[in-house]
């Protein structure tokens, strides 16, 4: 009930703005752009959910995209780590975003990289116990028998646990299979490094296929040079 005695009072609407930054700088999302506009298919989508889930957790921790060192990004990874992450999908987001920080000194926005001396770990075997053969004259490594002792004894002839193909671009390779309807897992580096990916599909028998793609230079297998290194 209003007091007749009681001055007459109005809400006014205020007109004070609140200031709102952005996601990004100017330079930061057109490096972003211009990172992944480089990839097609589902390379593409892959780094983006790597770039997307990095960028939010900088921006989570008050870190614009262009100021993060080479520690922020290391601590980035252990927070996967300890999240439950696998580590082949922590070394993916390593190397995507290495491969960003890569562009964005390419393209003058950065001038050094802080993912150039990032630690990678490297993602576990799952084959357990490994033996490769190089046949007599031959450059590379032909065959690799695997077995992994959890699956129990070996059995003779069972068949082939995947095949190998090398391939000179693995992202060419992925988008033209794409457009073909057949789908790949999102790449990743054995080797923590951005010139040796591999990706895994399955074929229409149930065969797992891995592509490969080596470093230039490299030969079409595995060498006694890379157990050296």
């Amino acid at each position: 009930m209003v007091n007749p005695g009681s001055p007459m009072t109005t809400a006014v609407p205020s007109t004070a703005l609140v200031t709102i930054q952005p996601a990004f700088t100017d330079p930061e999302r057109l490096a972003l752009a211009g990172f992944l506009a480089g990839y097609r298919g589902l390379t593409r989508e892959a780094y983006a959910l790597d770039l997307h889930q990095f960028t939010t957790w900088s921006r989570a921790s008050s870190l614009p995209l262009f100021a993060v060192r080479r520690a922020d990004i290391e601590s980035f990874a252990r927070e996967l780590e300890l999240k439950g992450r696998a580590r082949a999908t922590v070394t993916r987001r390593l190397c995507t975003i290495a491969g960003f920080c890569k562009y964005a000194v390419e393209e003058d926005f950065l001038e050094d990289s802080p993912a150039a001396h990032v630690r990678r770990q490297r993602p576990r075997d799952p084959l357990g116990r490994l033996t490769m053969l190089k046949l007599p004259g031959d450059e590379f490594v032909t065959i690799e028998l695997g077995h992994d002792p959890a699956q129990g004894e070996v059995s003779f002839g069972a068949g082939l646990r995947h095949i190998v193909i090398n391939v000179e671009s693995l992202d060419a390779t992925i988008s033209e299979l794409a457009a073909r309807g057949i789908g790949a897992e999102a790449p990743v580096s054995p080797d923590g490094s951005e010139d040796f990916r591999t990706t895994c599909l399955i074929d229409p028998d149930g065969n797992r296929i891995e592509l490969v793609q080596w470093p230039a230079g490299h030969s079409d297998g595995i060498t006694a040079a890379d157990w050296a290194q």
